[in-house]
């Protein structure tokens, strides 16, 4: 046994070595047929096998970060179609929250959909390219970066709905007749959404440093 390997799928497979021939310059050692004989069923495991099948030689090559060609080459355009496929349906779910929103008796819940546009645009984006990110066979080290680098964004699109919630509050409560009766509550109220809007970046930044790790 010279070590053990996991499978794209996860699994742990052992890697052993056998000695052919007999003592002398004849003798070679090969991996064992209990290996060889998996190594079309590891092959076909990976998730980019069909790149690897097709492509020319040259897109294969490897280079910065260790990444084929190929990868570099689609990984923009990963992100582009994402962002598109984003926008598509962050338009009809503000559409159907519209629609939900509009059958509840607060009314508050209309503007705050109004406003959501950037975060959920971001989180369609987000979920797409996360399904699309496993596709591309990014190499291990690379791949857990943009995954921490997608859930760092995950926790920055909730505490981006978090700032617009406060936004919509805020500006009903400034607008409401108590506010409008009392300058000073009014000016006290902008004060605080224009804190709670800081301390949301703020904690928005070091949650999105603590997922990039």
């Amino acid at each position: 046994q010279i070590g053990r390997m996991k499978t794209p799928t996860g699994r742990t497979e052992v890697l052993r070595m056998v000695k052919q021939g007999f003592a002398g310059p004849d003798a070679h050692w090969v991996f064992s047929p209990a290996v060889t004989s998996k190594v079309d069923e590891w092959y076909g495991e990976l998730d980019e096998h069909w790149f690897l099948d097709h492509l020319p030689v040259y897109l294969l090559r490897r280079g910065f970060l260790n990444l084929m060609l190929w990868q570099w080459l689609l990984l923009p355009v990963a992100l582009l179609c994402s962002w598109f496929l984003g926008y598509f349906l962050s338009r009809i779910s503000r559409k159907v929250l519209s629609a939900l929103a509009s059958r509840t008796k607060i009314t508050w819940d209309d503007e705050f959909v109004i406003h959501v546009s950037g975060p959920l645009t971001l989180v369609w984006i987000l979920v797409i390219f996360s399904a699309v990110l496993p596709w591309l066979g990014l190499p291990v080290a690379f791949a857990r970066g943009s995954q921490s680098a997608v859930r760092g964004f995950f926790l920055v699109s909730l505490f981006w709905f978090l700032s617009r919630l406060v936004d919509t509050w805020g500006g009903r409560l400034i607008a409401s007749q108590w506010a409008i009766e009392r300058r000073a509550s009014r000016a006290l109220v902008a004060l605080g959404v224009r804190i709670a809007k800081i301390s949301i970046v703020v904690i928005a930044c070091v949650a999105f440093m603590s997922a990039m790790g």
